[in-house]
């Protein structure tokens, strides 16, 4: 049993404040308003700094090299996830979908081609990426903003069906405020989407940039957070989301030549590598741990999970 105590006040309290007193008040609530957009640029900055330095010129070099990987896998995740029979008749009834980590955001305006009937809205941690998607990819049903949901409450009032995210989670891996945050915006019986590398993925690749860098990436706050399904699950079951699927799976790619395996490295890893060697050496560096990734076989095996999640459930008319 619990004694709750409330307390009234019978009658209304307006202290007395003299005029000079109020403008002073004022005067500090401007301040203090005029502050927000930093501290939020500041807390973003701090956020950014553990999911990859993504510059403009980051921006641009990964929208020039994601044709890769990241721009086919993009498209056969979509469709695998889409297609779920749980899933698909949530993503058919869609109006307003989000995409999470939306980057360059070349896949967010291929979306509007697979959902010819929702608004979509394309949001990413890095100003750089954001302002490249808004020249490069814009679409009269698609638009973008710059979002930290593990720091700041966007979208207030406002609801998504979908929100999906194609090799961005990595970044911030299960973060609980980040998952949080994303729910918060999922209607009832909306579904969150994902495809995203795995615990051991792309270890070819972090062998060689460990051994021409000398560096020990897993210790580096902006590598990508490699995480099991397990943890994954975990982590979306402790954020509020029900029936949980997270597949797994796993793609080799052998690389012809040295000049193709260093275009795959200069889509993501120089963001990695960024405030840990000088800016002038990163570009030698991809260059070196291509040749090294040849060297070993010029393979390169990506440990992909997959998940579908629902905000309150499956709906029972849905359940297969």
């Amino acid at each position: 049993m619990q004694n709750v105590t409330r307390r009234h006040c019978a009658h209304s309290c307006q202290p007395l404040l003299c005029s000079s007193r109020v403008a002073a008040m004022q005067n500090v609530t401007r301040r203090l308003a005029a502050l927000v957009p930093t501290i939020a640029r500041t807390r973003r900055h701090l956020a950014t700094q553990k999911q990859g330095d993504w510059t403009a010129v980051a921006a641009r070099d990964y929208a020039s090299h994601r044709q890769t990987f990241q721009a086919d896998y993009a498209r056969e995740c979509w469709q695998r996830l889409s297609s779920r029979p749980a899933v698909a008749p949530v993503v058919a009834r869609a109006a307003r979908v989000l995409d999470v980590g939306c980057g360059s955001g070349e896949f967010t305006r291929e979306l509007a081609s697979h959902l010819p009937h929702a608004s979509i809205v394309g949001v990413d941690i890095s100003e750089g990426m954001v302002r490249h998607a808004e020249r490069a990819n814009a679409h009269e049903r698609v638009s973008y903003a710059v979002i930290d949901f593990a720091n700041q409450v966007p979208f207030r009032g406002e609801s998504f069906q979908v929100a999906t995210s194609t090799m961005a989670l990595h970044w911030p891996g299960p973060d609980a405020a980040f998952l949080a945050g994303v729910s918060r915006f999922i209607e009832p019986g909306g579904v969150f989407l994902a495809g995203l590398h795995g615990q051991g993925s792309c270890q070819e690749g972090v062998d060689a940039f460990e051994k021409v860098a000398g560096l020990d990436l897993e210790s580096l706050p902006t590598m990508f957070k490699r995480r099991s399904a397990a943890a994954w699950e975990k982590a979306l079951c402790d954020a509020g989301f029900f029936d949980v699927e997270v597949e797994e799976r796993t793609v080799a790619t052998r690389y012809a030549s040295v000049e193709d395996c260093q275009r795959r490295l200069a889509a993501a890893w120089p963001p990695i590598l960024a405030g840990h060697v000088p800016a002038a050496d990163v570009d030698a560096l991809v260059a070196a741990a291509a040749r090294a990734m040849m060297d070993a076989g010029g393979v390169m095996t990506s440990r992909l999970l997959e998940f579908s999640a629902f905000d309150s459930g499956v709906p029972d008319a849905f359940r297969p």
